[in-house]
């Protein structure tokens, strides 16, 4: 546990994205990572369950430049 005025990160666990493939927002956890820029192609799914049955399927390949949606 740390003090509240100590914090691990400025951002807290959480961070709201908006942009490109998230017009409206979204929200993603970022606990745990330190990158803070990203460019390159990015898997989109509608949700968190197609999101988890496409990794079940094994269909998340390294690189690969699929989408299911924008």
């Amino acid at each position: 546990m740390r003090e509240k005025k100590i914090p691990s990160n400025q951002t807290g666990g959480l961070v709201i994205l908006k942009g490109n493939l998230a017009p409206e927002g979204c929200v993603i956890k970022v606990a745990g990572h330190n990158t803070l820029n990203f460019r390159g192609p990015a898997r989109v799914f509608e949700s968190e369950e197609a999101a988890f049955a496409a990794i079940e399927k094994n269909q998340i390949k390294n690189g690969g430049r699929s989408r299911d949606s924008l």
